[in-house]
């Protein structure tokens, strides 16, 4: 059954990407970059023991969803930084 009223803990992030990186100036998603860092890292990522009791270490607590109105481009150009972020975030864990 769908739920009829959003859920509490689901947040929307408005971004004019077309607005803020128009001239090439796509170092200014980091702007939005930044804004949504803290909820990243509170999101975390799934971590299971590969051998041995194969417990599991850490749940993934939440996901993104990008959405934009007249292109893809931009959707992926988003999703492609929150994932680079996200793997540099498994990456630190793993060498620590």
């Amino acid at each position: 059954m769908l739920e009829k009223q959003p859920r509490k803990n689901v947040k929307h992030i408005w971004f004019d990407f077309h607005g803020e990186t128009h001239g090439d100036n796509f170092q200014k998603i980091n702007i939005l970059m930044n804004h949504i860092q803290p909820v990243q890292q509170k999101f975390s990522f799934f971590v299971k023991e590969r051998f041995g009791q194969q417990r599991v270490l850490q749940l993934q607590g939440g996901v993104f969803r990008t959405n934009c109105i007249d292109c893809l481009d931009r959707t992926n150009v988003t999703q492609a930084k929150i994932s680079f972020r996200a793997i540099e975030d498994i990456l630190n864990y793993i060498r620590d």
